[in-house]
């Protein structure tokens, strides 16, 4: 029988540490006290835990064994978790919830399947920073999905019901929340998206995914390969889905896969890609960064002179060209 209760899941590793103490302190604040915590433990003590929340955290305890992998812990805990209740919120334990998000993630899940909430953008002490993540305006989840994300493990919640069809999770899965969200979306679970703010994102230097300026070279081919995991583990995943969903997903991993082989091949052409990223007047969403249809020109046009075997390696200066710099 499920539990009548919601679940709160959240994963706690050593680069949360400095953050858990407000992050805890924000889930005792929560209106709807109705709801048992969950917390995979990844690479710390439990007292390490409780010391770092400095308080005697009470939670539902699902540890990381040394093999696991940062994706297998969250499998090992949602899979627990899917077989006791019917609905589980996600939170970040280095992000804030403010005081409603559980009884507004709660009210939500009554209508949909699957439930993100927007989250005001603060830095690595707590300063907010005026600015808001969100998905634009009349978003349509088939041309988003495909493409980025805005359900994340800090902003969503699930029946589980639709959690349960989406596991396992790859062990080697790198984007766990955009592997959900898109297995999800492709099985037809109704999504929705919150616009009020739910929760503070804390943008720090630990930060996986980097959705504001300065982005960097480095931080794109980074996040281009996590990019390109992420479609080998849900196309790996994907028997069974419609050919509407599988043919968007594959044609978003073309355009993937043709970024990444023109960034990795010419290093000026990734200079002159992350400016003009660092120039756009946009608000980005979880891996928008990559292979940006704003910038396509750019990397379409280093691919078309690729292919007439004109590359510069990532780190070279391409020579023959250097006279027609302004």
């Amino acid at each position: 029988m499920k539990a009548d209760r919601p679940a709160l899941y959240a994963t706690v590793h050593p680069g949360v540490r400095e953050y858990l103490a407000d992050w805890y302190a924000s889930v005792r604040a929560q209106t709807e006290q109705g709801f048992d915590l969950w917390l995979g433990v990844d690479g710390l003590e439990l007292c390490d835990v409780k010391a770092a929340a400095k308080a005697d955290v009470a939670a539902e305890w699902v540890l990381a064994a040394d093999s696991d992998s940062p994706a297998a812990i969250r499998q090992k805990a949602i899979a627990r978790i899917a077989e006791r209740y019917r609905v589980v919120i996600f939170a970040d334990s280095d992000d804030l919830l403010e005081p409603t998000r559980i009884a507004a993630a709660v009210e939500a899940l009554e209508t949909c399947d699957v439930v993100a909430c927007a989250m005001r953008l603060i830095d690595a002490t707590g300063r907010d920073l005026s600015s808001a993540f969100a998905p634009p305006q009349g978003a349509d989840w088939s041309e988003l999905l495909p493409r980025g994300n805005v359900f994340g493990l800090g902003n969503s919640a699930y029946r589980t019901a639709i959690l349960r069809r989406c596991l396992p999770i790859p062990p080697d899965c790198r984007l766990v929340d955009w592997y959900l969200a898109t297995l999800a979306w492709a099985m037809g679970a109704k999504l929705s998206f919150d616009r009020a703010c739910g929760g503070a994102y804390r943008l720090h230097s630990g930060s996986m995914a980097v959705i504001r300026p300065p982005f960097t070279a480095g931080g794109i081919l980074a996040t281009t390969e996590n990019v390109l995991n992420h479609y080998a583990c849900v196309l790996g995943s994907a028997v069974g889905l419609p050919d509407s969903c599988l043919n968007r997903l594959e044609a978003a991993r073309r355009d993937v896969q043709a970024f990444h082989a023109a960034i990795a091949r010419d290093g000026e052409m990734l200079d002159r890609y992350v400016s003009a990223l660092n120039d756009l007047r946009c608000d980005h969403v979880w891996w928008s960064c990559v292979a940006h249809p704003g910038l396509e020109s750019i990397w379409r046009d280093s691919a078309s002179r690729m292919r007439r075997g004109r590359t510069i390696p990532v780190g070279a200066k391409d020579k023959s060209r250097q006279h027609l710099t302004p």
